[in-house]
């Protein structure tokens, strides 16, 4: 993994040096709680909130486009000594050797619909991409508005070549079938009123064969110039392949199961924005010891001057027909955004979500430098 890490930052550095069309930033942050109240054992407890940092560079040419983000935290991580750790949280470099032909190490393309804007990811039936290599053609009949890309995941995260995490072309399982490689293969189509998507993961193994299909509308078809929805559905018709979803749409859990239909929303002007989410599994019951399967989250902000604004947000999760039904999850948030120049931005706020009378507090603060 060292030499994967240290090979990227060589190359993107070195793309870099020759170019001013450079996006980085560095934003040191809490977000965690730090006061717990735990009802079964009427216990109050207080946390030491990570205190982290994530540092990223960025950038795009017409022919090669890269971007590295690291993360580093202290915290006290066996719950008695404090000390610093970090990883590579995400990276990518994308280069054109031909017209139209894009090759992708590492890069998950994801569709604008299968997005989720307050918990900030994508659901995994939209993306045409993966971990491993992807290759894009952009037809130039259709004017570069078409995306169409096949893709073979694989673990670039490793200090070596191991056995059980090679994608083999082809190969025996345990009972002795005949398996092939992990494929994808997904299509994107963005025009000024709309994009529509369509994927379909390891489609030559139908004990984890992955749907996708996820469309947005920007503008409305030029209803609502500064207002987007989208959404779409991802599935499944396997139990073996892993959950979709998320398990921290909250701190005390989120929503997963075989099938995921999700919705966004968001709308922004000068001075006022609004953004939402949705994500149901259907009423489908998870096999965990407590599984919600609707989740739902709200916030709007809005400018009180030209260097500072204020934002407000709520967060939803029910167990609409378990049978032994969870209870809700509510929380609110709140926070304060400063923008002191224009390079550096600090931010404190407050944060409270409760489930079954447990109750989490956080009072997140950061502050942010942007070239």
């Amino acid at each position: 993994m060292k030499k994967i890490v240290l090979s990227l930052a060589t190359l993107a550095f070195s793309v870099f040096a020759f170019s001013t069309e450079v996006e980085f930033s560095t934003k040191t942050y809490n977000e965690d709680p730090f006061y717990l109240h735990t009802d079964a054992d009427d216990e109050n407890k207080t946390d030491f909130p990570s205190l982290k940092n994530k540092t990223s560079v960025k950038y795009e040419s017409d022919k090669v486009d890269a971007f590295i983000e690291a993360l580093a935290a202290i915290d006290d991580y066996n719950d008695k000594n404090f000390g610093i750790d970090g990883y590579i949280n995400d990276w990518y470099v994308e280069f054109r050797p031909f017209q139209n032909i894009t090759v992708a190490l590492h890069d998950n393309i994801y569709a604008d619909g299968s997005g989720l804007p307050i918990y900030d990811d994508n659901i995994a039936g939209g993306n045409i991409g993966s971990d491993g290599v992807t290759l894009i053609y952009t037809p130039s009949i259709f004017k570069g508005n078409l995306q169409l890309a096949g893709t073979l995941p694989f673990d670039f995260s490793k200090n070596d070549f191991k056995d059980d995490d090679v994608n083999y072309f082809k190969s025996k399982n345990e009972e002795n079938d005949t398996e092939y490689a992990d494929t994808g293969f997904g299509a994107i189509y963005t025009t000024e009123f709309f994009q529509a998507s369509a994927s379909v993961k390891d489609i030559f193994d139908d004990d984890k064969r992955l749907f996708g299909a996820y469309i947005s509308l920007p503008g409305i078809f030029g209803a609502a110039e500064s207002l987007t929805i989208g959404g779409g559905i991802s599935f499944t018709d396997s139990k073996n392949y892993p959950a979709l979803g998320f398990d921290d749409f909250t701190w005390f859990g989120g929503v997963k199961g075989e099938k995921l239909v999700s919705a966004n929303l968001s709308f922004e002007n000068d001075s006022f924005a609004l953004a939402a989410d949705f994500v149901s599994n259907l009423g489908e019951e998870y096999e965990e010891e407590v599984a919600w399967d609707l989740y739902t989250a709200a916030s709007v902000s809005f400018g009180i001057s030209d260097s500072i604004s204020a934002s407000l947000g709520t967060k939803f999760m029910a167990d609409t027909k378990g049978k032994n039904k969870a209870e809700n999850v509510y929380g609110v948030n709140t926070s304060l955004d400063f923008n002191i120049d224009g390079h550096n931005a600090v931010g404190i706020g407050f944060e409270y979500q409760t489930f079954d009378k447990n109750f989490d507090i956080a009072v997140p603060v950061y502050w942010q430098w942007t070239l």
